[in-house]
């Protein structure tokens, strides 16, 4: 500790240095006789002590230049007793304490510099708390042991709109919704001590704030409650969000659903029914329909559907794109369902605005419907088309496939019953699978080619194989689909010759060559006699299932087959004995002797053979092609009832016109298909002509193979002249794409439901601004009546407002009226139950009161006369309530022709409820007063984070000030585990032992890492709960380290600066500090003289450098611009920066600087330029402590100069006094020497000479003391 000592009396001095050292042993006292000392040590000391009469100066001069160099400097005065005015000025100017000079007053100067000192400090730590905490974002609360306020900092009139003057003083029931909950609340955390909890407060509107709240009791040392205060962080946002997931989760089971549905229901009309059904199931939607082909389907109320749907056709044109309509008090969402050609609309009723996430997902529920609608209209047009393909292809006795490059492609049922193979095993597979050599397959691809050169038909005999390894003999026809680019494909008919090539043979060969033929059949021959077989061949015997003849030769064929099959046959056999008939061929289903059952192509004649009939048959295998035709069935089916089914409009269409469109096509444009598909009927007669240039440019785009978008809307023109908006999707078939098959959907109702949905939309929109944004109840009252009357269309409407005073309910906003009904009914309105107004009734019952018809109200029967001027019909009248408080009434008044529905009543509710809270807010803002602060205890154990996580890491609940300190979004953060942040993990395994160990932890200080890699400090305080759970408040202190840390750099400056008058010491001393405390490479010093700048000091800079800019012109270069602006500049990348000079940056090859200038007293000295030879190396903090440490550099400057003129001003004093002395002592010695010599010789004269000698030692007094004190007296 270190003391000031002004006291020029030596015994006071010393009386007052015995008791300090008694009570400070290690106390430097530094004793002051000059006002160059006084300087010297001011910054070094902790405390002044001076008297009021100092021979230099005097105690009140000392006092106001101590308070000006440091305002928290303590000073304690002593003076005499009696001379009050001395006290009361000196109080004025600051002085912290005084003793009075005698011996027992100086006894308590130890206390009163204890005192002035500990004061001192306190002052300092608060001031510096106090502005934390005002600069808070959650709003703190502290109120005394009785409930009354206290406190509350401007977080407060932020969150809730309370002045804090009109809070304190009050009870904290003012911003309590239940009292008694809130006094549960208060009474557990006497209870448990520090607590947090969720719950609602009350602003000024009377609105219902959900908070998050963390209090904390303050408490003397026997355990009395002093204050409490509460940390309350507002959670309207987070609880807003977590309604809206919630509804969105909503929308998403919805749509889970009719995925779900849509996969299994086959029948359009169902399937929509269903989906209305489940969207109409989400909490807020009144109602659903969908609008499809002229149909209507719905869930909910089936009227308001039907006047929903009247006042979408009356708003005229239906949107391509979704809208939202306001209607009844609702909200419409239009949504068309145009993907693919399909054209419809859902339409959704709600009771709240849409938020754009539920748009976007309701639109994906249109988007899914359009497809279920396509997928149903496609199976239909498909399954047509495939019936017939059937018919034809599988009436060719030939075999006919399709080839890109010799790769099979798609092929008919002759060709696979030629080959053996399934459409599977051939589909994408070189035709190389079919030939029986290399050489083979070259052979005819040569032919092909040479054919295809030639612009011709290739045919060509060759010989393929098939799945089971056999061949047969084949005529190909080949043709490519494009003779000018064969690449694109080619159509192949293959006759099977096999059978007309054994007849030649046999015609040519003998028996054995037959018996051989047969015997390499790959179909199963026999003859037989009777019923039983005297000959199979080899691929009989693979047929039914055995190795040897000796096998089969003894069974009855017969008892292969099913009963009535064999029966059939039986019959046939009888006939062809007689010579009725010559062959049969069949199909039917046998048994092999290994019991498998197949199906078998049999074909057999009448033959002689050895003179006697016999039966010669033909068997082949049929199982595989029976499989494939039977999946190729079920898959035409699937298709054709999707396309005949769905709900979009499907159609294919040429540059001849339209080729097929689908039932949804006939019933979206009125047209019977017979129309659409006649030659005259033209495609742009359903366009809407503003929109046939879009098309024509589509189409254009489609045959240039540019992009086009996969969904465009445009409106097309029914048969009945109504206009359809229609949202459609194209793809181009055949070749070249000259067919297009394209699906429209018809999502007319859907825009026109968007229109109507933002209309209802911008009510909640108003409303919510209302209330935020008005400041009294009339202006609340105002805004919102504005709202009711554009957006509801009401005729009349007036709010009145309870005065309690006067105990009358008070018109304060109204519209509509005219000028004679207005004085009439708006008029004040005495709270009494005889009172026949329905207003007080009302307000009265604080129950909705509803009128049906004024006309013939009797109560109110002396208003007839204007209710029947006006066709007044409906009243309708709303108290306006919060918790049983009853704050006005809010009427609306219908003629007959708008009346009330229900959707209009219940918005009405709404709103009602919504100004309620309003109105309790703003009047509850009114009542409160401005607080005493109390920041210490209270800062001491303020937060910004709250949190909950495990022991080992997880995040269970955070609030938003915790991931803005981590630098995370708070979803992002719940994600993570707490682990990841810290920067040194042993400071966590510390902190959680710890906790175990004590089960609390208090302002624990520790490094985190955020989520941009930056370090961030923070102070922590936390507690263990029950199930391993961390409950804690953290403080992010970086700032203050950072302002710790600046101090510090101030104050080793400061440091070097004291004691110091020489200027160039100065300098030297201060750049040295700064470049080394910063870690920066070099610096420059420059003093201002008039215009120019003179570099006075440099350190780390070039000798080039210093020779070349000794003087500059103010305004040049950095330094230059600094001075002559009085701002500071940051140079972040010399390689980015323009305001660098090339040449100082070659020469000190430096990246980064930071220039500021020394300004006392609005007076600029010159200015400070530091460099790094690192980019981005300087950053604004940096500034600002140079700024700071050049601010102190300018007052020791100014010190130094103070210094030099005192200097001057004492060496004129001391020759002053020589001069003095010399001309005034030695005129005087003289006379009084003569004097002297006169009085030894004249006796008679010694009374007067004696008296000049008086007189001459009191002139020599004086003197002296002028010229040793200063001071004229003897």
């Amino acid at each position: 500790m270190k003391l000031m000592l002004i006291i020029d009396d030596l015994n006071y001095k010393s009386l007052a240095i015995r008791y300090l050292k008694e009570k400070f042993p290690y106390a430097e006292i530094i004793e002051i006789r000059n006002q160059k000392q006084f300087y010297s040590a001011f910054d070094d000391v902790d405390a002044i002590i001076t008297d009021y009469e100092i021979e230099w100066t005097n105690g009140i001069k000392i006092l106001i230049e101590a308070k000006k160099r440091n305002p928290f400097m303590p000073v304690i005065m002593i003076t005499e007793a009696g001379i009050e005015e001395v006290v009361i000025e000196a109080i004025e100017h600051g002085l912290d304490d005084y003793i009075l000079k005698t011996k027992e007053y100086f006894a308590k100067l130890p206390a009163k510099v204890k005192k002035s000192i500990e004061n001192e400090r306190a002052r300092k730590r608060e001031k510096m708390l106090s502005s934390i905490v005002e600069g808070a974002k959650e709003a703190v609360v502290s109120v005394d042991a009785k409930g009354k306020i206290i406190y509350a900092n401007k977080a407060v009139e932020e969150i809730f709109g309370w002045r804090i003057e009109e809070l304190v003083g009050k009870h904290m029931s003012i911003m309590a919704i239940d009292a008694k909950e809130q006094k549960k609340q208060f009474e557990k955390v006497l209870q448990e001590g520090w607590t947090r909890f969720e719950t609602f407060r009350r602003d000024k509107k009377g609105n219902a704030i959900p908070v998050s709240m963390t209090v904390i009791p303050f408490k003397d040392d026997k355990g009395n409650l002093l204050f409490s205060s509460a940390i309350m962080i507002d959670m309207r946002e987070q609880k807003k969000y977590e309604e809206k997931i919630k509804h969105l989760n909503e929308i998403l089971l919805a749509i889970r659903k009719i995925n779900q549905f849509i996969t299994k229901e086959k029948d359009e009309e169902k399937l929509l029914q269903k989906i209305c059904e489940i969207l109409y199931k989400v909490k807020g939607h009144k109602g659903v329909c969908i609008l499809y082909d002229r149909e209507i389907y719905g869930a909910g109320n089936k009227r308001e559907c039907e006047k929903m749907m009247n006042f979408i056709e009356e708003e005229g044109k239906k949107k391509r794109k979704i809208t939202i309509h306001s209607f009844n008090e609702s909200y419409i969402l239009e949504c068309p369902i145009t993907k693919n050609g399909i054209n419809a609309f859902l339409y959704v009723f709600h009771s709240e605005e849409f938020n754009d996430e539920e748009l976007k997902l309701l639109e994906e529920v249109s988007g899914d419907i359009a497809f279920a609608l396509y997928s149903l209209k496609i199976e239909k047009t498909l399954k047509k088309e495939e019936e017939l393909r059937k018919a034809v292809l599988s009436a060719s006795p030939v075999g006919i496939g399709f080839t890109i490059n010799r790769i099979l492609g798609w092929a008919n049922e002759t060709m696979y019953r030629m080959i053996g193979y399934t459409p599977e095993e051939t589909l994408g597979k070189s035709s190389r699978i079919l030939y029986e050599s290399d050489e083979e397959y070259e052979r005819v691809g040569k032919e092909i080619e040479k054919a295809f050169k030639e612009k011709r038909t290739a045919e060509i005999e060759t010989k393929w194989r098939r799945k089971d390894g056999s061949t047969f003999d084949c005529l190909l026809n080949v043709h490519p689909i494009n003779p000018e680019k064969p690449e694109e494909g080619a159509v192949a008919v293959v006759i099977d010759v096999t059978e007309r090539k054994n007849l030649i043979k046999k015609l040519e060969e003998s028996e054995e060559k037959y018996r051989t033929l047969a015997e390499k059949s790959m179909d199963g021959i026999f003859l037989a006699k009777g019923y039983k077989l005297i000959y199979a061949n080899p691929a009989l015997l693979k047929i039914l299932g055995v190795k040897s003849f000796d096998e089969i030769k003894d069974i009855n064929m017969l008892n292969l087959l099913q009963k009535k099959d064999a029966e059939r046959i039986e019959k046939d056999v009888e006939k062809a004995l007689k010579g009725e008939i010559e062959a049969r061929r069949y199909e039917v289903k046998a048994k092999r002797l290994d019991s498998r059952e197949i199906f078998i192509e049999l074909a057999m004649a009448r033959v002689m053979y050895e003179g006697k009939p016999h039966a010669i048959g033909i068997v082949r295998d049929i199982t595989e092609k029976k499989k494939m035709e039977s999946a190729l069935r079920e898959s035409e089916k699937r298709f054709r009832n999707l396309v005949e089914n769905a709900h979009d409009a499907i159609y294919i269409i040429t540059s001849e016109g339209f080729e097929y469109v689908n039932p949804a096509f006939e019933k979206l444009t009125g047209y019977k298909s017979d129309e659409i598909l006649g030659a005259k009927f033209n495609f742009k007669k359903l366009i809407h002509p503003d929109d046939i240039k879009l098309i024509e440019q589509r189409e254009k785009a489609r045959r240039e193979g540019k992009k086009i978008p996969e969904r465009y809307e445009f409106r097309i023109i029914r048969k009945d002249g109504k206009i359809r908006t229609v949202e459609a999707s194209t793809v181009g078939i055949g070749r070249e794409g000259v067919k297009v098959i394209g699906m429209l959907r018809d999502v007319t109702e859907r825009i026109k439901a968007e229109e109507k949905i933002k209309k209802l939309s911008d009510l909640h929109y108003f409303t919510g601004k209302s209330i935020n944004r008005s400041k009294t109840v009339k202006e609340l009252c105002r805004n919102l009546l504005k709202s009711i009357k554009e957006i509801i269309e009401v005729d009349y409407a007036n709010i009145f407002i309870y005065d309690e005073n006067k105990n009358i309910l008070k018109p304060v906003v109204f519209y509509g009226y005219p000028e004679d009904f207005m004085k009439k009914v708006m008029i004040d309105y005495e709270v009494d139950e005889n009172q026949p107004w329905e207003a007080v009734k009302s307000f009265l019952e604080k129950k909705d009161r509803y009128v049906k018809d004024l006309r013939k109200h009797k109560p109110l029967s002396f208003n007839w006369d204007i209710y029947e001027k006006y066709d007044v019909k409906e009243l309708y009248t709303l108290p306006l309530t919060t918790k049983k408080k009853v704050y006005g009434v809010l009427q609306v008044i219908n003629d007959s022709r708008n009346l009330l529905t229900e959707e209009k009543i219940a918005l009405l509710k709404s709103i009602r409820d919504e100004l309620s809270a309003g109105i309790a807010r703003i009047i509850a803002e009114e009542e409160i007063r401005k607080a005493e602060e109390k920041y210490r205890n209270l800062v001491e154990n303020a937060v910004e984070g709250i949190y909950r996580t495990t022991v080992d890491g997880k995040v269970l609940e955070i609030n938003t000030a915790v991931a803005k300190i981590f630098g995370y979004t708070p979803e992002e953060f719940l994600k993570i585990n707490v682990k990841k942040t810290f920067k040194n993990i042993e400071r966590r395994k510390e902190f959680i032992e710890k906790l175990r160990k004590e089960g609390e932890v208090r302002n624990f200080e520790i490094e985190y890492i955020r989520k941009d890699g930056k370090t961030v400090i923070a102070r922590e305080s936390a507690r263990l709960i029950k199930g391993g759970i961390i409950e804690g408040i953290i403080h992010d202190v970086t700032q203050e380290k950072e302002y710790e840390r600046k101090l510090e750099v101030m104050a080793e400056i400061s440091n070097m600066l004291i004691g110091k008058i020489n200027i160039d010491e100065i300098y030297e001393k201060s750049l040295k500090g700064i470049i080394k405390t910063l870690g920066a490479d070099g610096g420059v010093i420059f003093e201002k003289e008039k215009k120019y700048l003179y570099l006075r000091k440099s350190y780390g800079i070039s000798n080039e450098y210093c020779s070349k800019h000794k003087k500059l012109l103010l305004g040049e270069h950095a330094v230059g611009i600094s001075a002559k602006t009085r701002k500071p500049i940051l140079i972040k990348d010399s390689k980015k920066d323009d305001r660098v000079t090339p040449d100082v940056v070659k020469s000190e090859r430096y990246r980064s600087a930071m220039v500021v200038p020394i300004i006392f007293e609005k007076r600029v000295m010159g200015s400070i330029g530091i460099i790094s030879r690192k980019p981005n190396y300087f950053s604004e903090k940096d500034v600002s402590t140079l700024q700071a440490i050049a601010n102190q550099i300018a007052v020791a400057i100014n010190s130094a100069n103070l210094v030099e003129k005192v200097s001057k001003a004492l060496e004129k004093e001391k020759e002053f006094k020589l001069k003095t002395a010399h001309y005034f002592f030695n005129p005087i010695c003289i006379a009084k020497g003569f004097l002297e010599l006169a009085l030894e010789e004249e006796g008679d004269r010694k009374d007067k000479i004696l008296k000049a000698i008086n007189a001459i030692n009191r002139v020599e007094r004086v003197v002296k003391n002028v010229t040793q004190k200063g001071e004229i007296i003897e």
